[in-house]
């Protein structure tokens, strides 16, 4: 798609999807609200979303300007005064979007803290794989998406067929939990250590963390709703959208950061320069000058390269230029030097 259209419009993809959702709750969802009426908490949801956009706006500016700069510091002390002070109203107000009393209920806790490392964990490892399947194992956007679809196809096969209805009745909601954190922990274990053996390992990851999801994601869901009373079920279900989407951009954000601070530890040149970042991995055969870095910072350089190039949508243009011996290496043939 952005071979052809404008970046933005892989996001005008989901408006079709929005609006056969839409007709769907329409239909089929059955009405419940509260006798007492609700008000809106227009407060509340302005705090809430100024204090966790400035947390993640924390942790991505912390490769870039120093974790102790003094930019870092005062978002992040303005993160945690926000939430804090977003705690405060929705604890005093008559009418809140999240009553905080739902959080003495254990179930609802473990289930609020489930969803965030489990939306925390997925959205982190799917942003570098993405980047690794195309920019080190050389796919192009449409193949690495392919490569990755069997998370997603596997989450939706168990859960269509009711195999994993099956499983969370027969295992119950703990023991349920449990496992999928363990067959997502360990899917994402072999992403980590079997890249060495190509798309194989890859999958075998992708595998085992879509049965974690199918396992563990309506087991949670099933113990948050159960602790809300049925007339807040809307509320249940915004505060189940909400922390996914919250725990994939804070997974994102720090894996994120991580990743960004380890490539400019890597780096032998200063990241602001792509170009002389190309040029020093070069090496001394194209007219780089001498250097003295051993294999594996070559390895580095060269891997950060590469995923420059990409991000900055240079991969076919300007990615390896003047390394005719790699420039005929196709899918796959890059993954040695990836590391």
């Amino acid at each position: 798609m952005l071979d052809h259209f404008w970046w933005g419009a892989i996001f005008l993809i989901n408006l079709p999807v929005v609006a056969l959702g839409l007709v769907a709750v329409l239909a089929l969802v059955p009405e419940s609200k509260s006798r007492r009426g609700e008000r809106p908490d227009p407060l509340g949801a302005v705090l809430s979303t100024i204090g966790m956009a400035t947390l993640v706006y924390a942790i991505i500016s912390g490769p870039e300007h120093g974790w102790a700069s003094g930019r870092v510091l005062t978002t992040a002390a303005v993160a945690a005064g926000v939430l804090a002070l977003s705690a405060h109203w929705e604890s005093r107000v008559p009418h809140p979007m999240l009553d905080l009393s739902f959080f003495r209920d254990r179930r609802f806790t473990g289930a609020v803290a489930g969803l965030v490392l489990i939306a925390f964990g997925m959205g982190g490892a799917l942003f570098p794989l993405t980047q690794h399947l195309q920019f080190v194992l050389g796919y192009g956007p449409p193949e690495a998406g392919l490569r990755t679809a069997p998370l997603a196809l596997t989450a939706v096969l168990l859960n269509f067929s009711g195999v994993a209805a099956k499983w969370l009745a027969g295992l119950g909601t703990p023991r349920a939990v449990l496992l999928s954190m363990v067959l997502m922990a360990a899917g994402l274990v072999a992403i980590a250590t079997l890249t060495g053996q190509g798309y194989a390992g890859t999958l075998l990851g992708l595998l085992l963390i879509g049965v974690g999801c199918a396992l563990g994601n309506p087991a949670m869901a099933r113990a948050l709703m159960s602790a809300i009373p049925p007339a807040k079920a809307g509320v249940g279900a915004g505060v189940n959208g909400t922390l996914a989407e919250f725990g994939n951009g804070l997974g994102v954000a720090v894996l994120g950061a991580v990743l960004t601070s380890r490539f400019a530890a890597l780096a032998p040149v200063a990241a602001t320069s792509l170009p002389a970042a190309l040029a020093s991995a070069e090496g001394p055969e194209s007219g780089g000058g001498s250097s003295t870095r051993s294999p594996s910072e070559w390895r580095a350089v060269s891997w950060w390269g590469r995923w420059r190039c990409g991000w900055a949508g240079w991969r076919r243009r300007c990615c390896c230029a003047g390394r005719s011996g790699r420039a005929s290496e196709g899918p796959g043939r890059l993954e040695g030097r990836g590391a």
